[in-house]
This record gives C-alpha cells, structure tokens and sequence, in this order.
C-alpha cells in the first residue's frame, strides 16, 4: 500500500496512553452500563454465538436495516445485540473499553487508524480471499481506506465521498446555471446571488470540530492538496483555499457559528441554505426533515481551486470490522462475510448512496430505497447515482491523518479566529502547521 499519510502509525506510546487511562476513569460509568455480551458464550457445537455489533448508523432507514440483519442472522446460530449510538461516542467507548480489555466483537467503521494503533481491530487480509471478491471491483480509495500498511481491518459497503450538495430550485430561481459551479469563483458568484430575503448561499456548520475541518478538506482536496500535509504545506494552496472560504462570510446564516451537523441539514432541508459541503448520507440526515428536498437536490464534485484537478473528491467508506479481542471471532466473519452478500450491501448503501462495489447497481438499490425512503424514491437514486459517478470519475483515496480527533478542535480555534479577522491567511497557515503537528504527537 502508498503511504496516504505524512506520518507513520507508531505503537501506543506513554502520553496515548496516559490519554486513553484519564478517559477510562472518566467513562468508567459508560463502561459499566455496556455489558459484554460474548464473555459468556461459547461459540462450539449448536449453541448460539452472542455478538456485540457497535452500529452508529440512529437514523429510522438504518436502524431499520440493523434489525433486519439481525433476524436474517440468527439463522445462522448468530444473536446480535446491537449498541446504537453516535459516532462521538463510539469512538470514546471504544477507547475505554479496549483499554479495559473488554471490546465488543463487532463495529461500523470509517477511519480505522486510530484504533489500529490502539491494536483495537482484527487483521483480516487473510480472510478476506474466501470473498472471492476482485479488488478492482471496488471503487476508487474505498477499499484503500481500510488498510494500513498492507493490511486489511475493515471491509467497506460504501464509497462515501465528500461533495457540494445544491438545491437546485432555489439556483433556478435565482437565475444560475449549475455548469457555473465548476470553480471556486463560480461558487462564489453563485453564492452571492443566492443569499438575500433571509436565505443564504453557504453555510459551514463551526460549532463540531469534525464537521467545520471537514467542509475545509473537502475544499483542499478540490485545490490539489491534502490537510495532512501540514508538516511541510504548499502554502499558496492552503492560502487560495482559506480566503476561498473566508469569501463566505458575509453570505453565511450569523448562526452557523453555533451548528453542527443537525442544523446545518434542518437550515438547508428547510430552503434557507443553498448549497452544503456533505456528500455520503445527505439523505438520511434531511429525509424526516423535508422529503421533498431529497429531490429538489443535486450532489456535485466540489469546484476546482486554482490549483486543483479532476480528480478532487476525497473518498472514504463506512465499512465494517471485527475487533482483536473478540472470543468469537469466526463467528464474527462469518456475519461479516454476509454483510458482503450484494443483498446487504444493496441494502446498506440504499440508505446511504454509492455501493463500494462497481458490481451492485443502482436497480439493486431500488427495491431497498423503496423501502427506506418512500416518500423520495427518485430523488434519492438519482443521489446514489450522482455519488457513484462522483467516485468513479473524480476520486482519491482520502488521506488517513494520523492524530485527526486532536488536531481537529485546533482547526476550529485557529480558522475561528482567522475568518474573525484575527490574523492573515499565511500566519494561519503557519499557525496550524505547528499546532497540528504539537497535538498529533
């Protein structure tokens, strides 16, 4: 495998693990109220294998298949207790209960890197042959997310890639040619037609670290440079890039200061936002909110910087893993293993939008989105559609960014203060090199 990243993934050292024991006593309550399922089972002869699965998926279409999988496995001899919760919060339990030696068995993934240096994740490169599946036939960076240094931790059901999503209504209402969101000035331009009467042309959700870093990669992958590489920045890259954002200011909601994901998808679900920095999931986030808008919206590869190229959208997954210390591993591949089936990858990435696989098409889909999302059934496939292209025609790999839950609050302070008016694109750059490079120590 390429090396994605600007810095290797070294074994646990003394301050992560000091950092992991202050949050074990900090979640001994949270750990205390998730009992391990497996402990007490044995996986030999006819008895049923008791598995925990962490599922961070709380919308109504994936919980709905969670539940689903759950009855199809148990045929098989497998007793899923699922643990519903947010990703926030997964990745802090996880940590704890590593820690503690008391991991559950299975989880939903994206980035695996954090916990593959916590020695959290089972190694399945070996298992993964009897798939009998093509690397090639996944899409582009899908499969790639999931490994470090050769090795395979996780098996990917989506390409999840991070686009613009635009509502097209309200662009045709203000007079505005889609084709002119090609570049940064074009989105610009667009934006500034589009904010007025109480309606704004962008928004960046600043209040979670995670979600205000991520609308900025997503913006330098489109400029032809990755945020990992803050260690030795092309600083006229990360300079086009923040002032592209700065632009935004005054045609931003005064409020987004205080959003995150949820208000940032209830403000754009609502008309008062016209365009979104999102991607994978778009439809499960505004569904129960505004089905209507599902339809009304269109998922683009962000603009091009002045520096950037086609290929511009960073892609990941969401996949699926086994942790290290389960007692029941080979249970847990072989539900692993059937979530592979094009059935359950059908039906997963109906909820969300593009297969990992080039194989399950968007009629595979259909039936499952039918289900999941009634009340938008062509808005949605044409999502899943746009997305699959998106991939296939504009993706790389995203880069894995050893120590990104840390360095992620810092982005937020520093661009805070920057697009504030506190200090000069080239000093922010400056800043968050050291800071990025001091906390993912």
């Amino acid at each position: 495998m390429k090396q994605t990243s600007g810095r290797q993934f070294p074994d646990m050292d003394r301050r992560s693990l000091l950092k992991f024991t202050g949050a074990l006593g900090a979640m001994a309550a949270l750990a205390a109220c998730t009992p391990k399922e497996s402990d007490s089972t044995d996986t030999t002869g006819s008895q049923t294998a008791k598995l925990e699965f962490l599922w961070p998926g709380t919308s109504d279409p994936e919980t709905a298949v969670a539940n689903d999988f759950k009855t199809t496995i148990a045929d098989k001899g497998i007793d899923l207790e699922y643990n519903f919760l947010s990703w926030a919060d997964m990745q802090k339990q996880i940590s704890v209960r590593v820690q503690a030696q008391d991991p559950p068995d299975l989880t939903m993934t994206q980035d695996v890197s954090d916990w593959v240096r916590m020695g959290a994740l089972a190694d399945l490169s070996d298992r993964f042959g009897s798939l009998n599946i093509d690397r090639g036939q996944f899409r582009p960076g899908s499969l790639e997310y999931s490994e470090i240094d050769g090795k395979l931790y996780a098996l990917p059901y989506s390409a999840q890639s991070w686009t613009l999503v635009v509502n097209e209504e309200l662009l045709g209402q203000a007079g505005i040619d889609i084709a002119s969101l090609e570049t940064y000035a074009g989105m610009q331009e667009a934006a500034e037609k589009l904010t007025g009467d109480g309606k704004y042309g962008f928004c960046i959700p600043m209040q979670n670290p995670r979600f205000s870093f991520r609308t900025f990669a997503t913006a330098a992958y489109a400029n032809g440079f990755q945020p990992g590489d803050y260690e030795n920045p092309d600083v006229a890259k990360w300079v086009e890039t923040l002032e592209h954002l700065k632009a935004f200011n005054d045609l931003r909601p005064p409020a987004d200061k205080a959003w995150a994901y949820p208000e940032m998808f209830r403000a754009f679900a609502n008309g008062e936002v016209a365009m979104v920095a999102a991607g994978s999931f778009f439809t499960a986030n505004v569904y129960e909110l505004n089905p209507e808008i599902v339809g009304k919206s269109v998922q683009l590869a962000y603009p091009k910087g002045p520096q950037g190229s086609d290929k511009r959208v960073p892609i990941s997954n969401a996949g699926f893993a086994a942790f290290a210390g389960s007692k029941n591993i080979d249970k847990g591949w072989e539900a692993l293993s059937q979530l592979m089936d094009k059935e359950w990858m059908a039906r997963l990435t109906a909820v969300a939008h593009a297969p990992a696989l080039t194989s399950v098409t968007t009629e595979d889909l259909k039936p499952w989105v039918e289900k999941y999302y009634p009340k938008a059934v062509e808005g949605h496939l044409k999502q899943c559609e746009s997305q699959a292209k998106i991939a296939d025609d504009n993706g790389v790999e995203l880069q894995k960014i050893a120590g990104q839950p840390a360095i992620e609050p810092e982005f937020q302070q520093i661009f805070s203060e920057y697009l504030a008016g506190s200090m000069s694109a080239e000093d922010t750059v400056t800043r968050m090199s050291e800071r990025f490079a001091a906390v993912a120590q």
